[in-house]
């Protein structure tokens, strides 16, 4: 098996990319997903190198689609959306995720096999508003009371430093990473 070098840089690694690509191009579309873009960012390189790869090479594939998200809206805002460099109208779409109504959230749990009152559907959507990801952590058979310090209190909550992990990602700007 051949091993393969690992990159400098992120300028190294899209080239490494490309000629992934390259090789697998079978004329079926490739997708390229990055999660959590914000993250990988590093000062004058990741936005810079990825400008470099889709501007000269990725825009010209007809069969190529580059998914990008992350969790941090002002960055995705300011460098992608709103950028007025070399990524400037490359957005195509976006998809603005938004939560379930409560109709939907009752359906979600009721699937789960998580049965309701009407009043602790409410409950349940002023706790955790309607974020299928919460939802999904509801257990059968649990009150809502029960559920959310399960969630959030309990010594082994799955979701104990959620808060914290939200308002950083919301409100601070991802810290540089220092690698590639």
């Amino acid at each position: 098996m051949k091993e393969e070098k690992k990159p400098d840089n992120w300028f190294d690694a899209f080239y490494m990319l490309e000629r992934l690509l390259d090789e697998k191009n079978d004329g079926k579309r490739k997708v390229v997903f990055l999660d959590e873009m914000p993250w990988l960012d590093t000062p004058r390189s990741f936005v810079t190198a990825f400008e470099g790869f889709w501007n000269t090479w990725g825009c010209s594939r007809k069969n190529l689609l580059v998914i990008v998200c992350g969790s941090a809206n002002s960055w995705i805002m300011d460098n992608l959306i709103n950028n007025h460099g070399g990524l400037y109208g490359r957005v195509m779409r976006e998809i603005k995720l938004i939560p379930f109504t409560m109709k939907e959230s009752r359906e979600m749990l009721e699937e789960g096999g998580v049965r309701l009152s009407d009043y602790d559907i409410a409950q349940s959507y002023m706790m955790v508003g309607g974020i299928p990801y919460y939802l999904g952590y509801f257990k059968r058979g649990n009150s809502v009371a029960q559920n959310i310090d399960e969630m959030f209190f309990s010594r082994s909550a799955v979701l104990k430093d959620e808060f914290n992990r939200l308002f950083t990602s919301a409100f601070i700007a991802p810290k540089r990473s220092n690698r590639l």
